[in-house]
């Protein structure tokens, strides 16, 4: 078997570079400020398995295909984006410089979170989905597949299958974070059976594009099932998943990620009290709120609804939708286009905000299989679909399908990794003078997202009950 360690390439084709100007929401900088105390927040610690098994996997139609070879699990390592400090603002600016992402390419993921979250959301559930997580699963998918297969997948994508994968690959480069402050890792992985003869051009681009480490073995032995799940606990802050031997499996696909951040403004543990919080059934239950008060702060009403959002300091925000009195979150988010207006428009205020949050962490485990043949993605998963972009079969018999799509993920906020400093009204300063009022008392089951400076939605979910 072949061994390589494989340096994952950062330059850019020329072509692109022109398309590094012109995002102001790129531009926003960093703060300088010193933090004396440092916190591991894990307000949103999402854990992420996606896609995870994107199917993983891949199943074997017949006995037999051809051997990879002996050696180590290990087939194929990437090097990954060097972490820069939370105030280093010149290598921040370098950054979005070297790796343009288009417009265009920021629109298509807000689109595919807006259509694949609407399919999961159920009335009484919580749900906490990561949507970029499941589209890079799909990339790279993608990238084995052709004919038709390749056409389902792409369409639900969105994008220019040229530059697809040189996209995702700036991305990956602006989404990697990892400082003194908080972290966002993304990372990918193939699993390849050792009856699977893979195309090296195919693992090859998955490294070069998305950073994917590649190992082969035998899914019927317990070896590589441990160290599967090992792998994902590694990557997503400690979640364990439950991976058994499978003689039927060829390939496994798997995507995590893993979030953490600091709120830049204090909620203040002391005024954490106990409250009633309201499910959608009328049924009460008592939970800690977060309580905190802006004098001055924005948000923006929109039909049904008030949203406001609370700033992170790694350049991102958690956005909350609360539904107006008699109004259920889900009639608000039943079609994409509806879930697109609570987290996008509404008449822009300003002004004194209250605000109380549930202290709470959810998991979800998430079956995407329905959702995706519903948003059109057929073929993948039946035995006349074409992924020999992977390798070579011995005969079309032994082509492999999509089996099964699922997603663990795991999200909790609370008063840790906020930090007492002049930070707490930075951005205040010298606006305008408050001209309303809002009260974001999150009593009831509200949406909430985290969205990165570009709009891209890390997370996005309903708190139906906050208490496990």
């Amino acid at each position: 078997m072949i061994k390589r360690i494989y340096d994952a390439i950062t330059g850019l084709p020329d072509d692109i570079i022109e398309e590094a100007a012109g995002h102001g929401a790129e531009q926003k900088k960093y703060s300088k400020a010193k933090w004396r105390r440092i916190y591991p927040y894990a307000a949103i610690a999402a854990a992420l398995v996606c896609c995870i098994l994107l199917g993983a996997v891949f199943y074997r139609l017949s006995a037999g295909g051809l051997k990879t070879g002996n050696g180590d699990m290990l087939l194929l390592q990437v090097n990954y984006p060097k972490a820069y400090s939370f105030d280093d603002n010149e290598e921040g600016m370098k950054q979005r410089y070297q790796n343009p992402v288009d417009y265009k390419f920021y629109q298509v993921l807000k689109d595919f979170s807006y259509e694949t979250a609407c399919g999961l959301m159920e009335d009484g559930k919580n749900l906490t989905y990561s949507p970029v997580s499941l589209y890079y699963a799909l990339a790279i998918a993608a990238e084995g597949a052709k004919g038709s297969t390749r056409d389902e997948i792409m369409s639900l994508l969105g994008y220019d299958e040229e530059r697809l994968a040189t996209r995702c690959h700036n991305l990956y480069n602006l989404l990697n974070r990892d400082n003194e402050i908080g972290r966002l890792a993304i990372r990918n992985s193939i699993w390849i059976d050792n009856e699977l003869s893979v195309n090296n051009e195919y693992v090859d681009r998955l490294a070069t594009q998305y950073y994917t480490e590649s190992y082969y073995g035998d899914f019927a032995d317990e070896k590589m099932a441990k160290a599967m799940a090992e792998w994902i606990k590694e990557n997503t802050g400690g979640m364990e998943s439950t991976q058994e031997p499978d003689e039927e499996m060829l390939l496994s696909i798997i995507n995590t990620i893993y979030y953490s951040d600091e709120w830049i403004d204090k909620f203040d543990k002391k005024n954490t009290a106990e409250d009633d919080f309201y499910l959608s059934d009328g049924t009460m239950v008592r939970c800690d709120f977060l309580n905190s008060h802006y004098g001055s702060h924005g948000f923006a009403r929109g039909e049904g609804y008030t949203r406001s959002s609370l700033s992170l300091k790694n350049n991102a925000e958690m956005v909350f939708v609360l539904p107006d009195e008699g109004i259920s979150i889900y009639e608000l988010v039943d079609t994409p286009g509806k879930l697109s207006k609570c987290l996008e428009e509404g008449e822009n205020c300003y002004g004194e905000v209250i605000w109380q949050i549930p202290k709470f962490s959810n998991d979800s485990e998430l079956d995407l299989k329905d959702m995706l043949r519903q948003l059109g993605i057929e073929e993948a998963f039946t035995e006349a679909a074409d992924f020999s972009e992977i390798g070579n079969a011995e005969n079309e018999s032994n082509n492999p399908y999509i089996s099964t799509v699922i997603q663990n993920t795991h999200i909790e906020i609370d008063e840790k990794g906020v930090t007492a400093s002049a930070f707490t009204q930075i951005g205040y300063a010298g606006a305008a003078l408050p001209t309303d009022r809002a009260e974001m008392i999150l009593d009831r089951p509200f949406l909430y997202a985290v969205v990165n400076a570009q709009g891209v939605i890390l997370f996005i979910g309903i708190c139906e009950n906050p208490v496990p």
